[in-house]
């Protein structure tokens, strides 16, 4: 490779973690899987019983599909997402079914909103995958009103697509460590993420299908539709790449409830919604002792009006 190769390698490298994930999502057409997991955003929707009029923020929505889900329900929605061309996907796809929702390019860990904007806040799949999970989470809760309600979808650890996950990470561990986004699948990484901001706590393990012709097909799909797998082919050997999918393939055997011409894999997910605590009032002010003035000789230290009355002669 001459200098020059290397010095456009470089000046192409993500400069920060936000720039590679960006990188390693766009790598993919994740909107092609979205359409597959759409049930899961209605399901939500409906979990969280949306109302029209409410300001809704969708974080990390992707091509759009809990957006969608809101806005059929009259929420005033914004869509947010690091991938410009996803939100291109979700614009587009709004406008075939004639609804209403903003869009804006933002990174979940520094949302671009004050304080108690939105009355629901959600994210579908998007957000369990932040570099810095707390900061995203704290961000989550800053952006949502005292009472307002929290929606997640949440990929667990034990389903068939973290084993995929895991697999890639195995056979092309990432250039940086990242956290593990299966924390957001768990009740403790809930409570270690939210803490005690939250209430009306409802966490229940769900599963969405995912269908395929055969084990070649669905290793294609996901090889072509989501970046983090795709980025991981693209740093493997060819041998590593083979040893990769015969794995898949063992993986999603295991969990095949249908034939090996008619793949059919329950993967299971966590569905959470709570309700962000209002904040405690604040207590009254209360005059401290040192406050209070000492009396003098010129200062009675009784009100006259409250003096017993002189004795008449």
């Amino acid at each position: 490779m001459s200098k020059t190769d290397q010095a456009k390698g470089q000046a192409g490298a993500p400069a920060t973690p936000t720039e590679a994930a960006r990188a390693m999502w766009a790598a993919g057409d994740y909107h092609r899987l979205g359409t597959r997991i759409m049930p899961v955003s209605e399901e939500l929707a409906l979990a969280l019983d949306i109302r029209p009029g409410e300001r809704l923020l969708d974080i990390a929505g992707g091509s759009g599909n809990t957006a969608l889900a809101a806005a059929r329900r009259d929420a005033r929605v914004t869509c947010t997402d690091i991938v410009p061309p996803a939100l291109d996907h979700a614009r587009r796809r709004a406008g075939v079914e004639f609804l209403a929702i903003e869009t804006e390019v933002a990174d979940a860990e520094s949302l671009p909103y004050a304080d108690d904007t939105f009355d629901v806040v959600t994210s579908t799949f998007g957000i369990q995958f932040a570099t810095d999970q707390e900061k995203a989470a704290g961000e989550m809760l800053r952006v949502l009103r005292p009472g307002g309600r929290l929606g997640l979808a949440t990929w667990t650890p034990n389903s068939a697509l973290s084993g995929l996950l895991a697999l890639a990470g195995k056979y092309a561990p990432p250039p940086q460590p990242t956290p593990s986004p299966m924390r957001w699948g768990t009740r403790q990484g809930l409570t270690e993420l939210l803490g005690d901001a939250v209430t009306d706590q409802r966490v229940e393990l769900l599963c969405i299908e995912l269908t395929a012709p055969s084990y070649a097909e669905q290793f294609r799909r996901f090889r072509e539709w989501v970046g983090p797998v795709r980025t991981a082919l693209a740093r493997m050997s060819p041998d590593a790449a083979n040893s990769f999918e015969a794995d898949f393939t063992d993986l999603w055997h295991r969990h095949n409830r249908g034939e090996p011409d008619a793949v059919v894999v329950p993967v299971d997910y966590l569905q959470v919604v709570m309700t962000r605590k209002a904040a405690p009032p604040e207590p009254s002010p209360q005059p401290s002792p040192e406050s209070s003035p000492e009396p003098t000789a010129d200062s009675p230290s009784e009100d006259p009006a409250d003096a017993p009355p002189e004795p008449s002669a």
